[in-house]
């Protein structure tokens, strides 16, 4: 419910941008963003992969998709595709700057996925 009231907000605020400056959507800093949002779900699978591989349990999805390779890759990549989609919509709306905070926003919840799995406690493993 937050997500959408913020969205709602920003779409808002989207109204007021200036527009006078296009660029091209894959400029050096969407190129940026879109490595990073590959590489921090690629950094986040494997330690995810680790934890399992040494019977923690998966503290955000479910272990069955987790333990699916094949599926936690395609869910992955989907959700990236996804993610990248959602920047491209944004800026041919031109609403570049809300696409600037989604890309980051974006990277930023991949990161903290990745502090996540190195940080917090997470349960016992299976006997």
């Amino acid at each position: 419910m937050k997500a959408i009231v913020i969205l709602v907000l920003l779409a808002g605020m989207a109204q007021a941008q200036d527009v006078s400056s296009p660029h091209k959507f894959w400029s050096k800093r969407t190129l940026a963003v879109a490595g990073a949002l590959i590489a921090t779900s690629a950094v986040d699978a494997h330690q995810t992969w680790q934890f399992r591989s040494r019977g923690y349990q998966e503290g955000g999805l479910n272990n069955a998709l987790v333990d699916n390779k094949p599926g936690f890759v395609a869910y992955l990549g989907s959700r990236t595709a996804g993610e990248l989609a959602m920047m491209y919509w944004l800026h041919r709306a031109n609403h570049h700057r809300i696409e600037s905070l989604f890309g980051y926003t974006a990277v930023g919840n991949n990161l903290y996925a990745n502090v996540w799995n190195q940080v917090v406690p997470h349960d016992k493993p299976r006997q």
